[in-house]
C-alpha cells in the first residue's frame, strides 16, 4: 500500500491509500490547513509541513488515520511558495515576497531570514552533505545558498 496526498486551492489536504495491484484508492483523512490554496508540502517521519497562499506554514502530525494540525505561523507577507525540512530540527521556506526564512521545527521561531535576488520564486530545493548543504531558490533566475553545519 502507498499513501499519497492531494492539496486543494481552498486550503484542504486529503490523504489517500492506494492498493497495489488493484490500484483502488480509499480516502483516509481530510483536513483544512489553510484559508486558501496550498502551494507546497514536505514530509519527514510523522510530520507534515504545508505552506499556502495565506503566507502561513502549518506543522501537522500524521497518524495512520488522520492529520492533526499542531502549530501555525505566518512567515510571509504574501503567498508562501515552498517549504522544506532542513535536517531534523529546522525547516526553510520561500515566498513570493522574496523572503527565505529558516525556523526551528519545535517552536517555529525564526532563526534566519533574508531576501533572495530571484524574481517570482517558484520552488526551493535542498541538497545536504557532510559539510551542510545547499539551498537553491528558482523562479525568474536561480540563487544558491550554502548551508554550513555546526
Amino acid at each position: 500500500r502507498v499513501t499519497f496526498f492531494a492539496t486543494t486551492t481552498f486550503g484542504k489536504i486529503h490523504g489517500y491509500e492506494l492498493s497495489i495491484p488493484s490500484f483502488s484508492t480509499v480516502e483516509i483523512f481530510s483536513a483544512s490547513l489553510h484559508s486558501s490554496g496550498i502551494n507546497g508540502l514536505d514530509i519527514r517521519e510523522n510530520y507534515l509541513l504545508s505552506i499556502g497562499d495565506d503566507g502561513d506554514v502549518v506543522r501537522s502530525v500524521i497518524t495512520p488515520s488522520k492529520l492533526t494540525p499542531e502549530m501555525r505561523r505566518t512567515l510571509h507577507f504574501s503567498a508562501g511558495i515552498a517549504v522544506k525540512f532542513l535536517g531534523t530540527a529546522l525547516f526553510m521556506s520561500v515566498g513570493s515576497d522574496q523572503r527565505l526564512v529558516v525556523c526551528r521545527l519545535n517552536s517555529m521561531e525564526t532563526v534566519f531570514c533574508c531576501y533572495v535576488d530571484v524574481c517570482d520564486p517558484q520552488n526551493l530545493a535542498l541538497s545536504c552533505d557532510e559539510d551542510g548543504g545547499r539551498a537553491i531558490v528558482c523562479g525568474k533566475g536561480i540563487q544558491e545558498f550554502r548551508i554550513i553545519s555546526d
